[in-house]
């Protein structure tokens, strides 16, 4: 297996997860002690941030892997 060839497609792949997972968080959120939903601000702006910087990271790796 070549690893410029392998890198990019699990990034990929951990790329889709973080913007499933944003996505799902953003949509339902989390639970308190009590069972009612709430939606943390600031853990949905964590994982955005997250998110984006996977995004630019696989487009570096593609555009890489290319060359």
């Amino acid at each position: 297996m070549d690893f410029k060839k392998v890198v990019p497609w699990v990034l990929a792949f951990v790329t889709l997860n973080s913007i499933l997972g944003a996505a799902l968080y953003s949509l339902i959120g989390e639970t308190d002690n009590y069972g009612n939903f709430k939606i943390n601000r600031f853990h949905q702006f964590i994982l955005i941030v997250i998110t984006l910087a996977l995004v630019v990271a696989t487009i570096k790796t593609f555009r890489c892997r290319n060359k």
